[in-house]
């Protein structure tokens, strides 16, 4: 019977963490077909700022950044070292939602995840973030006063 009851411990440790490390506070979705669905990034251009042109594409965005990423895997497959992005500085801390893809400051270094929470606390609004490769969420709370980027575009 002992061994019963650590068998049954185990499966729940077991399914417990998975379930954990793959949603945190509900909000990383459900499985898919093709693993885990996370939630999307926002829409910060609308389609009238975009023309495309035989030429050229011009996107017609003020105070549009470029970017360009470190090696370190941790947004696999969607972006890595080759890749380069269009980032925005957002003015408000509603300028960001669950599913964005953000830099912000962690000490003397600078990280792009996604954002998979916002929640409020005595310090007010945060922001839990992951790199969609990660097993976990970065450590910690990102706070407004951190995040110097909200990614809208991509160029491979």
């Amino acid at each position: 019977m002992a061994k019963l009851q650590q068998l049954i411990a185990i499966i729940l440790m077991f399914f417990v963490g998975f379930f954990t490390s793959h949603l945190f506070d509900g909000v990383l979705a459900t499985e898919g077909q093709g693993g885990i669905d996370v939630a999307s990034p926002s829409d910060h251009i609308t389609e009238d700022q975009i023309r495309v042109y035989d030429d050229k594409v011009i996107i017609n965005v003020e105070g549009a950044q470029w970017a360009n990423f470190a090696d370190t895997n941790s947004m696999d497959p969607f972006l890595d070292a080759g890749s380069n992005a269009l980032q925005l500085v957002p003015t408000s801390p509603e300028d960001i939602k669950v599913g964005d893809i953000i830099t912000y400051k962690y000490g003397d270094e600078r990280i792009i995840h996604r954002v998979v929470y916002i929640g409020e606390d005595e310090k007010g609004i945060y922001y839990i973030v992951k790199g969609d490769n990660n097993p976990t969420s970065d450590p910690g709370k990102v706070r407004f006063d951190q995040i110097d980027r909200v990614l809208f575009g991509i160029i491979y």
